[in-house]
């Protein structure tokens, strides 16, 4: 009995390398938002180009405005979002996985990383999006 259940416990310990598929997954969509927000920049330095024709209408400059100023605020929210599964992706690895060894040397690990507990992980999180 004793090495059933010793054989259940290393099995349920090694299944918290599951968790590396959340990681994966969030980093490659942290990279798609990236991407797709990158692109919008693009568009909205397009239609900035349009808004300083002289022969653009008012109406139609309104209109403009209306959407460039849309497109930034998407632009904005699809960086937060890429920063927060990138963080989230950190904050799993390190809790489930192992620490992150390059990020403890660098200038900038301590101030992203340090993530002990799922309340670190949630209260990082809600620093990124308050």
């Amino acid at each position: 009995m004793k090495r059933l259940e010793k054989i259940f416990e290393r099995t349920l310990w090694a299944s918290r390398f599951l968790v590396v598929i959340a990681v994966v997954a969030s980093i490659i969509l942290a990279l798609i938002m990236f991407f797709i927000a990158s692109i919008d920049v693009k568009n909205v330095l397009v239609d900035a180009i349009h808004f300083a024709d002289p022969a653009l209408g008012e109406i139609a400059r309104g209109s403009l405005y209306g959407l460039t100023v849309a497109n930034v605020a998407r632009i904005l929210d699809g960086y937060l979002f890429a920063s927060i599964l990138v963080v989230f992706a950190f904050g799993l690895y390190e809790l489930f996985v192992s620490r992150i060894d390059i990020a403890e040397e660098s200038e900038v690990g301590p101030r992203v990383l340090q993530i002990r507990s799922l309340d670190d992980l949630k209260e990082r999180l809600a620093t990124l999006v308050f």
